[in-house]
């Protein structure tokens, strides 16, 4: 009875590893990503896809969509993201699904240093990216 959403996030890379241009590079890989999410949709029918990277990046998104950086979501579109899925959710029991605020977690052990290790693998990507650096 498990179903699994996949996704495709719109938050666009900040650096790559090849030497090219990082937007060419975040439309490709965004682009991998949702061609291997249909993928498995198509052959999985517990497994569904949710289009919160369409939702944000496409056409109809308004630009308040994104921060003034162009990079980071802004908390409107999270919100819109966040109740087109909740709407797209199915219970059994038919009850309505009850958001609650969210509950601050303190990570410990493997998942303060995962949390870690992602933040520092970020930072060294937004210090290669020349255009993000700031003159002297």
């Amino acid at each position: 009875a498990l179903r699994i959403v996949l996704t495709v996030s719109p938050v666009p890379l900040v650096a790559t590893a090849t030497g090219g241009h990082v937007l060419p590079a975040t439309i490709y890989s965004k682009s991998v990503l949702r061609v291997a999410a249909e993928e498995v949709v198509r052959t999985n029918s517990n497994i569904l896809y949710f289009p919160a990277y369409e939702i944000v990046t496409g056409p109809q998104a308004p630009e308040t969509f994104f921060e003034k950086d162009r990079r980071n979501v802004s908390k409107e579109a999270v919100e819109m993201v966040m109740a087109a899925l909740l709407a797209r959710c199915e219970r059994d029991d038919a009850a309505p699904v009850q958001v609650e605020a969210p509950v601050e977690v303190q990570p410990s052990g493997n998942a303060q240093a995962l949390s870690r290790l992602i933040a520092e693998a970020e930072c060294e990507e937004a210090m290669s990216d020349v255009s993000l650096q700031q003159p002297a």
